[in-house]
């Protein structure tokens, strides 16, 4: 069974997405990690590390998922994505410091809740990206097979 062409694409969108994310992620965790050597405390190591981590994302995802058009409209999508992307932060780091803070075990260390964090910010991260920020760029962009989805049919 084939999927349609576009939840393929979403798919397919959604997959890049994700590897983004985990350089995102990486850079954040090695920002936050380098925050506390300096010693930093670990709300704010982890809101320099988000800082850096929505610049290394924004920019690996319009490069490497969304390919929009051009240099042309940069500056709005770079607002749109700080928007979209600082409300999965602020969602990030609300959950990061609730759990550091409730120092229940395994889950109330940085490590782990770095990643409880940064697994919900991921949806958020990716719908607002989606449907924000390149939402109409991407409703009539070809696919790399240069066939611009059409509406399935329904039955």
């Amino acid at each position: 069974m084939r999927l349609p062409d576009s939840l393929a694409r979403e798919a397919s969108l959604a997959a890049k997405f994700a590897a983004v994310s985990l350089v995102g992620f990486l850079a954040d965790y090695l920002a936050l990690r380098a925050g506390e050597a300096l010693g930093l405390g670990a709300a704010l190591a982890r809101l320099i590390s988000l800082a850096l981590a929505l610049q290394v994302t924004f920019a690996l995802s319009r490069w490497l998922v969304f390919h929009p058009s051009g240099p042309r409209g940069i500056a709005g999508e770079w607002w749109r994505f700080m928007v979209a992307n600082g409300f999965g932060g602020a969602c990030n780091y609300a959950i990061f410091v609730a759990l550091t803070a409730a120092r229940w075990p395994v889950v109330s260390g940085p490590w782990a809740a770095l990643v409880l964090s940064a697994g919900a910010a991921y949806a958020i991260n990716y719908a607002g990206t989606r449907l924000f920020v390149y939402g109409r760029d991407l409703a009539a962009a070809p696919l790399k097979s240069g066939v611009v989805p059409q509406p399935t049919p329904e039955r």
